[in-house]
């Protein structure tokens, strides 16, 4: 897939779902945060154009085999890491992305395995390497999702991608509306601070005119 980024004017931000469920609450936390991209409440520049794009469905992806990825008979190049179609689609969306946010479920004090899955197929491609990302963890738990959000921030951490914001929303069934949609002020405000923090960063990034981004800025 053709490696391209966004325009200067413009600033796309790569929703990832770790649920699969129709009526996932971690769906609804990225349906509001695209809503607040295309609204004009974010302190950010007023020229830049904020898109939030829904990441292809994690369950197209194949388990995570590197024999896969490199195949013993091809060389270990770029072009040996497209054999899968959606890996393919997935890594190119990912490159297309200025910045990514993710929301995940907590499970058992622990995180999906197909969100697992998908930054497995990161690790050797390095899409997610100083790319901004924010991490969301929204649970029907009073409690939240504490232990899958430091789970996956060691992972993030691990994989040299740039953590710029995090959230845990607790209780999240109570600040949706009978339409499943956030409605709760507090929740929203805290999808703004996200939003805010990854184009603040991308904008570092493009008028520093570097590929990375000075860690102490997240």
């Amino acid at each position: 897939m053709e490696s391209k980024t966004s325009t200067p004017g413009t600033l796309r931000i790569l929703a990832v779902c770790g649920s699969l469920r129709k009526k996932s609450v971690n769906a609804a936390v990225l349906r509001a945060a695209a809503r607040l991209a295309s609204s004009a409440t974010l302190r950010i520049d007023s020229a830049l154009d904020i898109e939030v794009v829904l990441a292809t469905s994690l369950a197209e992806l194949p388990h995570f085999n590197e024999d896969d990825d490199f195949p013993d008979a091809a060389p270990r190049t770029g072009e040996a890491r497209e054999s899968h179609p959606a890996v393919a689609r997935f890594r190119g969306e990912l490159t297309l992305a200025d910045a990514v946010l993710i929301a995940s479920p907590e499970y058992a004090h622990g995180y999906p395995g197909l969100l697992k899955n998908a930054l497995d197929w990161l690790v050797g491609s390095g899409q997610l390497v100083d790319k901004p990302v924010a991490l969301s963890v929204a649970s029907p738990a009073h409690l939240g999702g504490f232990r899958a959000q430091a789970t996956l921030l060691q992972i993030l951490q691990a994989m040299n991608a740039r953590v710029v914001a995090t959230a845990n929303f607790a209780g999240i069934r109570a600040k949706l509306d009978r339409a499943g949609e956030v409605s709760d002020e507090s929740t929203l405000s805290e999808l703004r601070r996200i939003l805010e923090a990854l184009a603040a960063a991308v904008q570092q990034k493009r008028e520093s005119g570097d590929e990375r981004i000075d860690s102490q800025s997240a």
